[in-house]
């Protein structure tokens, strides 16, 4: 209750976006008046932060972000501000706009840690609340710089480096041969090994030599791509 001998006053310490009723009462010595009665809205004001920020379902190119919506909103939420980047790219933002309070983050790299942030917007923006998710492992690129050299008539050094990207925990790597009839021969050989010599071949015939990257994603064996040549 306020008390004032004008005919205006500001009330302050009000809610954004909030009905109230005012009631006047006119006094004199003599006695008061009867009420009268009138309504008015505040206006709106940024929102609050979005509450129960929360990942679903990430796989290794995509995921899936919720959140419940501020409370209070102070006023009509248009629209969700999400922006995401890799921890080791954090200049290199990405930013997209949601009128739900869900958003599909696409376009991702395997076995990656993001910062997520979201934010809500009335008249405007709030402010915004943060995640961090990975995502899955994914089958590496393929190795780089393959070199295969002869060492003697039935031997061939084959060298070469660990794939641009890994994707995940590289576990080792495929290293397979195979000549004009068909036969294939494939070791298995560990993930800190960048060279290895097969012998025992035919000589002077051409063979054909492939190798890969491998990781266990899920209890699931991922061969990367092949990188592969012809050495007689």
């Amino acid at each position: 209750t306020t008390t004032v001998s004008r005919t205006s006053v500001v009330v302050t310490g009000l809610d954004p976006y909030v009905d109230y009723t005012f009631q006047i009462v006119a006094q004199n010595p003599a006695g008061s008046s009867e009420n009268r009665s009138i309504k008015a809205q505040t206006d709106e004001a940024a929102p609050s932060r979005v509450r129960n920020l929360r990942f679903e379902n990430p796989n290794t190119t995509s995921v899936t972000i919720r959140w419940n919506v501020p409370d209070p909103a102070n006023g009509l939420v248009r629209d969700y501000k999400v922006v995401y980047f890799s921890a080791s790219l954090p200049l290199a933002k990405e930013e997209t706009i949601v009128t739900k309070s869900v958003a599909v983050l696409a376009g991702l790299t395997p076995f990656t840690t993001y910062d997520v942030s979201v934010s809500a917007r009335t008249v405007s923006e709030g402010p915004s609340s943060s995640i961090k998710v990975t995502t899955v492992e994914g089958a590496p690129s393929a190795p780089v710089g393959l070199n295969v050299s002869a060492i003697s008539s039935t031997a061939l050094r084959v060298s070469w480096g660990p794939p641009a990207q890994p994707n995940g925990v590289l576990e080792g790597y495929f290293v397979s041969r195979s000549d004009d009839s068909g036969v294939v021969s494939t070791a298995n050989v560990s993930n800190e090994t960048f060279s290895y010599n097969l012998t025992g071949l035919k000589k002077y015939t051409e063979y054909t030599v492939t190798v890969s990257a491998f990781l266990t994603s899920q209890s699931v064996l991922l061969e990367g791509k092949r990188a592969d040549k012809d050495q007689r």
